[in-house]
């Protein structure tokens, strides 16, 4: 896909999403996140536009930059690209930035089928500051593995739908 045809399809999709939330521009976002699929791995990209940093969040953590595949390269040059329109001083910052990514306690090589699970969920709970909880998620980690897939499949369902509520402000 090129440069423009990138952009255009992120714009498209943006328009959809801001369309049915309060708000209906980026002007006023403080904290931005945009999840990745790449192969069959979920993870975030994670953009502070008021501090100005990049963080990439993966349960994953032995995962180098190379596992993306150049998607984090991409999606930054993407957004940054969509954003100056809205923010150009921002956006210029944003395209010289190395991403970083955030290291926390529950990371782990092992997990190779809750990706999504986990990325739902810190989305839900990231607000850009380090996270400390270890032990509520380390235990809320261990309870969800050991879920039969139904109860998966209901907390998944109930993830999105509190999500979705974030962005519609209605939670």
């Amino acid at each position: 896909m090129s440069d423009d045809d990138r952009i255009i399809e992120f714009t498209t999709n943006i328009n959809v999403v801001l369309a049915g939330t309060e708000r209906k521009s980026f002007k006023g976002f403080q904290m931005v996140f945009i999840p990745i699929l790449t192969g069959d791995h979920y993870y975030l990209l994670f953009f502070n536009l008021k501090t100005k940093k990049i963080l990439i969040i993966n349960i994953e953590g032995d995962a180098g930059l190379e596992r993306y595949h150049g998607n984090v390269d991409k999606m930054i040059s993407t957004f940054s690209r969509y954003l100056s329109q809205i923010h150009p001083n921002v956006a210029r910052k944003l395209k010289t930035i190395q991403p970083v990514r955030l290291k926390f306690p529950w990371q782990t090589i092992y997990n190779g089928i809750d990706c999504g699970i986990f990325m739902m969920r810190h989305m839900e709970t990231y607000n850009g500051k380090l996270v400390t909880a270890r032990g509520d998620v380390e235990r809320e980690v261990k309870e969800f593995a050991d879920l039969d897939e139904d109860e998966r499949v209901r907390l998944e369902e109930k993830a999105v739908e509190r999500i979705g509520e974030r962005l519609d402000g209605t939670l």
